[in-house]
């Protein structure tokens, strides 16, 4: 006997709704889990059938990977229950629990994204911040209740600020290096002149009375 999907809750569900339904069960007996996809057919708001189809997941890995190729990106897709669906991080668990925010401090940012910082931990800040993520979460829209989750490493960003900060400084202390020796030149020549005029000045009313000839500055 042929396969009845009138039969099936996916089927129910979408008749009854009229709205494309999502299978939050998952079936497959490889490492990529396959989900079920009905979208309706509405005619003057009637029921008049679906469409059917299964997803298979891996598509979506190979699309992440293919997308970040060579870029420190993570890439993670969960579901309504925050169970991860695929991700181009293999030490991501597939239908194992995600959330970014159960652990850790967020910080929100404007542009609706948020940074991830690691627990303190006696962890100096400017560590926690380089081992820290921007995240930007999306949801697909419409009746599918998935969610996107793109990573992007702070490390990159604060080693560039530390280099900025780094030539910087060097900036700054050859220019007060190049100001010390400048002062000391500029000091020199207008002292020497002082100080030889004090030389020829000492005990000045002797040197009148003997007739001894002064060396005044010229």
């Amino acid at each position: 006997p042929g396969f009845n999907i009138a039969n099936q809750p996916i089927f129910k569900t979408t008749k009854a709704t009229l709205k494309p339904v999502l299978e939050d069960e998952y079936k497959g007996q490889n490492s990529f889990p396959k989900v079920d996809l009905s979208v309706p057919i509405v005619v003057n708001q009637q029921f008049q059938g679906l469409v059917a189809a299964t997803l298979d997941v891996k598509e979506f890995s190979q699309l992440f990977k293919s997308r970040v190729e060579g870029q420190d990106v993570k890439i993670t897709l969960i579901d309504s229950t925050d169970r991860i669906i695929t991700s181009n991080q293999l030490d991501r668990p597939l239908m194992q629990k995600f959330d970014r925010r159960q652990n850790g401090q967020i910080k929100p940012k404007d542009g609706g994204f948020y940074q991830w910082l690691p627990p303190k931990e006696n962890l100096p800040a400017m560590v926690r911040w380089k081992k820290s993520y921007y995240v930007q979460e999306t949801t697909l829209g419409g009746d599918i209740p998935w969610k996107v989750i793109v990573e992007i490493p702070a490390a990159p960003q604060v080693s560039y600020l530390q280099n900025i900060y780094i030539f910087d400084l060097a900036i700054t202390l050859l220019i007060a290096g190049l100001a010390l020796v400048s002062a000391r030149l500029v000091s020199r020549r207008l002292v020497s002149p002082l100080a030889q005029l004090a030389q020829e000045t000492t005990n000045l009313p002797d040197k009148i009375l003997e007739q001894r000839p002064i060396d005044w500055l010229k």
